[in-house]
């Protein structure tokens, strides 16, 4: 974060304060922002999105309550990364109860499961996974000769369709 300017204690503000401001631009015609760590005087941004609130905002977050509370607020997807999935499955519920009370649709919420573990998940897991009503998994494939990806890639296809 410190390479792009950023300090990790002033993370969540910032990032709260850019899409303020990102969304600023989408929304208005002749747009200016003045906070903390955006600024910028009358401004044009075109094309416009089709959306007025702009595109959707994919947060990725560490399951803490911390982080499921700013998808709730902020997020219209969320990338947690994924370890085990029943714990998971009940952060994603969280998350759109968290929604919920904030008065935001939590059936919008768009999920995608990254595995960021090393070895091949197993059936089961991803069975798992679907069940969590996520939109995508993100499978890491394994680093090595292209025989080997190309084998997990099969076993994936296999059990996932």
């Amino acid at each position: 974060m410190a390479h792009h300017g950023v300090n990790v204690a002033n993370r969540w503000r910032e990032l709260r304060e850019r899409l303020a401001a990102m969304r600023t631009l989408w929304r208005e015609e002749r747009a200016s922002f003045d906070g903390e760590f955006v600024r910028f005087e009358a401004s044009w941004q075109y094309p416009k999105p089709l959306s007025p609130d702009g595109p959707p905002v994919t947060l990725g977050t560490l399951d803490t309550p911390f982080g499921r509370q700013q998808v709730a607020r902020h997020g219209d997807g969320w990338l947690p990364l994924t370890f085990d999935v029943a714990e998971t499955a009940r952060s994603i519920a969280d998350v759109r109860a968290r929604m919920r009370a904030l008065g935001r649709d939590p059936d919008a919420l768009d999920v995608s499961l990254f595995f960021l573990a090393d070895e091949l998940q197993p059936a089961a897991t991803l069975a798992q996974a679907r069940d969590t009503g996520c939109s995508r998994i993100i499978l890491r494939l394994p680093v090595a000769p292209g025989d080997a990806v190309l084998h997990a890639l099969d076993r994936y296809a296999y059990l996932l369709d």
